[in-house]
């Protein structure tokens, strides 16, 4: 295996024992965060999901207000979209269709 790799399989470990946020986790340990989440699916196996999960929002207002939405995605990913984006569109940005 790549030392690398090695690497972020005992970061993983100290992260698991460390019960601290994987985002405080990497910041304290000088490591990127999407590199960091990808070597985490790698050893469990896993994919990311690639669906949509309800937002709830509790004040449609407070947004109507506001100059822009942000998208924080699990790897650490982030999309800024004005408001009134239709979903659709929000569709076509995140799976390029």
């Amino acid at each position: 295996m790549e030392t690398k790799t090695l690497d972020y399989q005992t970061h993983i470990k100290l992260w698991e024992s460390s019960g601290v946020s994987k985002v405080a986790y990497c910041k304290e340990h000088s490591l990127t965060y999407s590199t960091f989440f990808y070597h985490l699916k790698r050893k469990k196996g896993t994919k990311a999901h690639k669906k949509f999960i309800e937002v709830k929002i509790k004040d449609k207002e407070q947004i109507l207000k506001q100059d822009s939405v942000e998208v924080y995605l699990a790897n650490g990913s982030r999309l800024v979209f004005a408001p009134g984006s239709s979903s659709r569109f929000v569709h076509e940005v995140i799976f390029g269709c």
